[in-house]
């Protein structure tokens, strides 16, 4: 199986490809060790279709976000790993224009009652 889960803030606006592709990078804060250090992880992620849209529309940069992915070997740099999201929820409270809604559905699920 492979599933990850990454909560963190976007490092910058969401980037849309001439192919609709698109592309985030997700801040994710771990605090260690007795003093708490900070460690931050920078991820690569990749949306597609519906997902992407609703990325793109819904978020900016420093906005948090919870995604929710599989990770694959990029084609351009062997060895980098890119989390190709499934989907996203929304952290914390929006109090911009681009508030979301409060469903979130997978793409192909447009048409499900529940």
């Amino acid at each position: 199986m492979n599933l990850v889960v990454i909560n963190g803030n976007l490092v910058k606006d969401p980037f849309v490809g001439k192919n609709g592709v698109v592309a985030i990078t997700v801040a994710n804060n771990e605090y260690a060790g007795k003093n708490k250090d900070k460690a931050v992880t920078f991820v690569d992620c990749l949306a597609f279709q519906r997902t992407g849209e609703n990325i793109a529309k819904y978020f900016e940069k420093g906005k948090p976000i919870l995604v929710r992915g599989r990770l694959v070997e990029s084609t351009k740099t062997k060895g980098k790993l890119i989390l190709i999201i499934d989907g996203f929820d929304f952290v914390g409270s929006a109090k911009t224009e681009k508030e979301a809604p409060k469903e979130q559905t997978k793409d192909g699920d447009e048409d499900m009652p529940f």
